[in-house]
């Protein structure tokens, strides 16, 4: 029996610790009992003073006290030390009595971290807690602050500083100076842009400013026309926007009585003077404009002009070497090359049939129709004509077989007098890389017995016959004499009638 089994009513204690202390006991009872009361006080203040240690688990708490539960009872009190942080919700079992639900703040069940390990709880028991289950009220729980709180909690005060939150559960400090609590305190807009030193025109609209005073460049902002400012000279660190329907700036250069507008609704850039403009970047002319040409300059010397009937390009002004001009009335394009120190000059027109004309010193020589007819007058090689009329002959690469030969039908209708063969080099050897190119003679090229190539043509076919070798060319890095390696290498034809 505990002294949690004594009852209020004296009548009905007729035992104390366990001594028999009912009406007409003996007197050798009253010494024991006396000690087994005091015994039984000794463990209460132990029980309530918080002598014990929680067992159990984080969330499922067990007690031993010094007084020997063996039911529960409305206001029975029991301190103790948490042994683990709970995680939730919790439930304590004294003496082996039950396990009932630890609530708190009134009855309400446990979240998470109310109980801290090593921290000294006080718990109640309330039979009608819990919806009248019973449960152990937690008179002290360990306050848990939500994220924000905590938050705040972790921050260090300091002279001057402000906590303010960087997010949902973070925080931190910022500068709060003696300057920044005078604008705080304000009371109105009026007095804060008093404390700022703004005047009247802080409170003017965006759209709607009017400066009635002051001065640029010492020179008054006229307070009848507040809308026109005068300024001797007005300097901008970046720059100038102005917008509007019909944005304008206007300008005049008394001493050369030029005068000009940027921006007039017609025209981006306007000079009404009719001068002409000349563009000098650090001293040194790179542009001229009057109102009949563009001149383009280099270093100080002209070497493009733009007229009305076309571009010109070099540096023989004005008749330049390379001139592209237009005649304005049919459309044609034309592009002039011209020699240096020599009177003569190459034109290419195209007319406006889609004909490409090709001019020597002003007589056509060279026409290609806007079919692709190629047409050619006049044409020489070594001081003799070259009639060519026909279309070209391009055998594509040919492989070459040592000791083989080839038939290559060309299409000409007649033997073409013009003829070459060359080889194109696929697989690097003898210092050629891949697609170099080396000419050939058409004809006989005889080395040395099974060493060459050979070659004929009549008004049907090429025939080309490889020696049982290869064929002989020089090295193109040591220059001696070299075979080539006929997988290597292919042969083209070509040819002109």
């Amino acid at each position: 029996m505990s002294i949690y089994d004594l009852s209020t009513t004296a009548g009905d204690n007729t035992t104390v610790g366990d001594v028999n202390v009912a009406e007409g006991c003996t007197p050798a009872n009253l010494n024991n009992a006396i000690r087994g009361l005091a015994a039984d006080l000794r463990a209460l203040l132990n029980d309530i003073g918080g002598k014990a240690t929680a067992g159990g688990s984080a969330n499922v708490l067990t007690l031993t006290t010094d007084s020997g539960l063996t039911n529960y009872g409305d206001g029975f009190m029991f301190a103790f030390v948490a042994g683990a942080d709970n995680t939730g919700p919790a439930t304590l079992s004294i003496d082996g009595v039950g396990a009932k639900a630890i609530r708190k703040n009134g009855d309400a069940a446990l979240e998470g971290g109310e109980l801290v390990t090593g921290g000294h709880y006080l718990v109640q028991y309330d039979a009608s807690a819990n919806g009248g289950a019973g449960a152990w009220l937690l008179v002290n729980p360990t306050v848990v602050l939500d994220a924000a709180l905590a938050a705040l909690d972790g921050l260090t005060p300091a002279a001057d500083k402000l906590p303010y939150f960087t997010g949902a559960t973070t925080a931190a400090l910022a500068t709060l100076t003696g300057y920044a609590r005078t604008l705080l305190d304000d009371a109105d807009a009026a007095t804060a842009r008093g404390t700022l030193g703004l005047g009247t025109m802080a409170t003017q609209a965006a759209n709607n400013v009017a400066v009635t005073g002051g001065s640029i460049d010492n020179t008054p902002i006229g307070q009848t026309t507040p809308a026109a400012v005068a300024a001797t000279t007005l300097n901008v660190t970046h720059s100038i926007s102005i917008s509007g329907p019909t944005p304008v700036i206007n300008f005049s250069d008394t001493d050369d009585t030029v005068t000009g507008q940027i921006g007039s609704g017609t025209s981006d850039f306007n000079l009404t003077s009719n001068k002409p403009f000349d563009l000098r970047p650090e001293g040194t002319r790179a542009g001229f404009i009057t109102a009949n040409y563009w001149a383009f300059y280099s270093a100080g010397v002209e070497t493009a002009r733009l007229t009305p009937t076309g571009l010109g390009i070099g540096t023989n002004s004005p008749g330049k070497r390379v001139e592209i001009a237009g005649d304005g009335g049919s459309l044609e394009v034309g592009l002039r090359l011209r020699t240096t120190g020599v009177a003569h000059y190459f034109d290419w027109v195209l007319d406006t049939f889609g004909n490409l004309q090709g001019y020597l010193d002003g007589v056509e020589r060279l026409r290609v129709e806007a079919d692709g007819t190629l047409d050619v007058d006049a044409l020489t090689i070594n001081g003799q004509p070259l009639p060519i009329t026909k279309p070209p002959y391009n055998s594509g690469e040919q492989v070459i077989t040592a000791g083989g030969a080839l038939t290559l039908p060309h299409g000409l209708g007649e033997a073409p007098k013009v003829r070459e063969m060359e080889l194109i080099c696929k697989t690097a050897e003898h210092g050629y890389s891949v697609n170099d190119v080396y000419p050939l003679p058409f004809g006989a090229l005889y080395v040395a017995a099974g060493i060459g190539v050979g070659a004929t043509v009549d008004a049907t076919n090429f025939n080309i016959i490889f020696g049982a070798v290869g064929i002989y060319i020089l090295n193109k890095t040591t220059k001696a004499g070299a075979t080539i390696t006929p997988a290597n290498w292919r042969l083209i034809v070509r040819a002109y009638a």
